[in-house]
């Protein structure tokens, strides 16, 4: 019992709990579906155990999303329990956010001493990044609570015990569980758990190497058991695997969520020949979009921004490249790193720029916790060497994978790196613990101490230099607290150590690297997050020009603004069952899901180019009377005028649906008028698609000649298509100005 005894030292963890709880789950509802994507993948899962086992995306069950399952059970599970909104899917993961900094308390504190414990977990709550993930319907958030039990678990093997090998297989269990949260990044920490296992010191090589052996089978079974039983079930009993080319989980895993996000070749995303989906952080750097086999070329010019598109006139057939206004976090900034690569000194991208902003706080003092608690370990007793160490190279491991793979890898979100968090804080947490074993050498406590926090301090004004209209009060707060803890450090060796001159060093050296990531946390719950891409900072201009665009990216809003209600009145006037409507991707459909609840086929799935449906087969569900009416990006049905120098129209609008950007506003250019069309994309492709498969090519074809033009008077909506809020966002995934077409052949349907 003296063991769940209550503590004076447990206050400063209720503390610790209830910021983590504020921050992750104040003003939660704001937020609204956050990624729409994955919200109307829960509503349509919501509607049959089918569509909820195997992940569909639509209702109809026609396409899954590109995720493994466990994360948007919970979600499901959880609008099951409380019906289905906003809040229902986003409080999983707030809940997750709160339990993964109590359990790195846990583990940082049994071996490093409750001060490393409180350390690590109150830096992991007020974490930028992690509080923004918290408060989004991306999975990372659930993923990362997966890791931390997965590291209590291996701890609790460590420690031996005749459940020595139950407890380490449970940690490999737990991370096959994550596997079928994220796939491959779950993985991240593997080389944290063996090592940390290979340093237990009272086994013999030959058991490490057996137990090893056991919980890599485990791991196997469990990672890739929902994976092999969905590619078992024959492919007309199943939707199709979105955001694969082979209808395969087992590829998706390896591909697209595997091999392409380390190699950031993601050529596959769009279709034919495209180039590589590398979105830029700071700035939009279009890469190469669809076939790119085109002849025509136009050049665009507008406020010095320039686009220049070659393509072949019909939807995503062409490629792109051009340079776009500046983002601030909460934008553009990470949909896809690719702005990563061009950075000068790849070395130093986590510790400048956006991402430092969103993780990179502590950074540096993470690093010198690693190195000094690794120099420091190796000189300790065998007995407490034994004890201790395993945690150690666990930790150190994990902050070193996650560092060096996210420092060289091509291709990915910003959130992505929310995995590094919790290692970046228990370094520092034990570090600081660290720190005790050397009070007796003043001078060199006092010198290192002055480096440490004039250092920190430095480091963190620089990151907050561009805004000038916060550097000033943050500077004067991280100034007075950097000045009251070399005070108090000095002081220490002054009145011979007192315990309350002590806990004044330390609580002014927090405060001091803790205020302005605390304010970047705490200002994400000022304003609605970006749905597709969750980070975490002001919501005010640069210095520079950069802005906050906090808006859902591609069309992914935060409340499915993007619905055209005249097209919704329009369509279910006319629903006579089957599908509501199909579109090219995913993009287009999620609003409509979301709004009508009925089945949406995205024809293309996520990024438009999956090849889940042929011409014959929509040919044959259009004579069956399950499918009407489709929207497509505009433009197609004048494909062959457009390579004659027709029409052509770039639209920038003014805002994607959440009514709170408008970096594109002042960026337009437009010939030509199209009254139903959508604020956002390019007429022919380029950036109105990634481009186009060889299939969906063909659908598209289908669709033209067997198919009418609805005008756009019965369904347009022109305020909408004005601002630039309507079915497709920006038309970043052929979401361009939009066109509806009805099926006017002979159906079979009675």
């Amino acid at each position: 019992m003296n063991r769940l005894r209550f503590r004076p030292r447990h206050i400063w963890l209720v503390l610790v709990g209830l910021v983590s709880i504020f921050l992750d789950f104040w003003n939660l509802s704001q937020n609204g579906y956050a990624n729409t994507y994955y919200a109307a993948a829960v509503k349509s899962m919501l509607q049959s155990f089918h569509n909820f086992f195997f992940l569909s995306f639509d209702p109809g069950g026609f396409i899954t999303i590109d995720k493994p399952p466990v994360g948007f059970w919970i979600q499901t599970l959880s609008a099951w329990i409380f019906g289905f909104h906003g809040w229902s899917i986003l409080a999983p993961e707030a809940l997750a956010g709160v339990i993964s900094v109590v359990i790195l308390y846990h583990l940082v504190s049994k071996k490093h001493g409750y001060v490393s414990g409180l350390i690590a977990a109150f830096l992991l709550a007020i974490t930028p990044l992690s509080v923004a993930t918290n408060r989004n319907n991306t999975i990372d958030s659930i993923l990362t609570t997966a890791l931390l039990v997965a590291a209590w678990a291996l701890l609790k093997a460590m420690e031996g015990g005749k459940y020595r090998l139950a407890w380490l297989l449970t940690a490999a269990g737990v991370l096959g569980i994550g596997f079928n949260i994220k796939f491959a990044e779950a993985l991240l920490v593997l080389p944290a758990l063996i090592v940390g296992y290979v340093f237990v010191r009272d086994l013999d090589v030959r058991t490490k190497v057996l137990h090893l052996l056991f919980a890599a089978c485990v791991l196997t079974v469990v990672s890739f058991s929902w994976s092999v039983i969905v590619d078992a079930v024959p492919a007309q009993d199943r939707p199709w695997v979105g955001s694969t080319q082979t209808n395969s989980e087992v590829n998706l895993a390896f591909g697209y969520d595997g091999i392409q996000r380390v190699t950031g070749n993601l050529s596959g995303m769009h279709g034919g020949n495209g180039g590589t989906h590398n979105f830029g952080r700071n700035s939009l750097g279009m890469g190469t979009y669809g076939n790119g086999m085109g002849s025509s070329q136009n050049a665009f010019q507008s406020r010095g921004q320039s686009i220049h598109q070659t393509g072949q006139g019909g939807l995503g057939q062409g490629g792109q490249s051009g340079s776009f206004p500046n983002f601030n976090h909460g934008s553009l900034n990470g949909s896809f790193n690719g702005g990563r690569n061009n950075q000068s000194n790849i070395l130093l991208r986590l510790f400048t720029g956006s991402d430092a902003t969103q993780i990179g706080w502590w950074l540096p003092l993470g690093l010198a916790g690693f190195v000094l608690a690794i120099l420091n370990y190796r000189r300790r007793k065998l007995e407490e060497f034994r004890t201790v160490w395993p945690s150690v190279t666990m930790w150190s491991a994990w902050f070193a994978t996650t560092v060096l793979y996210f420092t060289f890898v091509s291709a990915l979100h910003t959130y992505y790196m929310v995995t590094m968090a919790p290692a970046i804080a228990a370094m520092v947490g034990i570090g600081f613990g660290e720190v005790r074993h050397y009070l007796h050498h003043k001078m060199r406590v006092i010198l290192g101490g002055v480096i440490v926090v004039l250092g920190m301090a430095a480091y963190q004004i620089h990151l907050l230099w561009s805004y000038s209209t916060l550097r000033g009060t943050l500077a004067v707060f991280v100034g007075i607290g950097a000045a009251v803890a070399l005070i108090a450090l000095v002081l220490t060796f002054v009145t011979d150590g007192k315990r309350l001159v002590r806990r004044i060093a330390l609580g002014a050296s927090l405060f001091s690297i803790a205020v302005i990531p605390a304010y970047w946390s705490y200002s994400t719950l000022t304003y609605a997050g970006n749905g597709s891409n969750p980070t975490a900072g002001p919501n005010l201009p640069h210095s520079n020009g950069n802005r906050n665009y906090s808006g859902g990216f591609a069309g992914f809003g935060q409340n499915g603004g993007n619905v055209n209600e005249k097209l919704v009145t329009f369509l279910k006037s006319h629903y006579q069952g089957g599908y509501l409507l199909a579109t090219q991707n995913a993009t287009t459909a999620a609003p409509y899901i979301l709004s009508t609840g009925l089945p949406v086929m995205a024809m293309g799935g996520f990024r438009g180019t999956d090849p889940a449906i042929t011409s014959a087969q929509l040919q044959t569900l259009a004579q069956e009377g399950k499918v009407k009416y489709f929207l497509v990006s505009g433009g197609r049905a004048q494909s062959s005028a457009a390579n004659q120098g027709g029409r052509t129209r770039t639209v920038f609008g003014a805002d994607n649906g959440s009514e709170r950007g408008n970096a594109f506003s002042d960026f337009s250019n437009r010939t030509g008028s199209h009254s139903g069309g959508v604020g956002g994309g390019n007429r022919f492709g380029g950036f109105g698609g990634f481009g186009s498969s060889s299939v969906q090519s063909q659908n598209l074809s289908w669709i033209e000649k067997n198919c009418k033009l609805v005008p756009d008077s019965e369904w347009g909506n022109t305020t909408t298509a004005a601002s630039g809020s309507s079915v497709g966002g920006f038309g970043m995934f052929g979401g361009g100005a939009q066109e509806l077409y009805e099926y006017v052949g002979t159906t079979t349907a009675k």
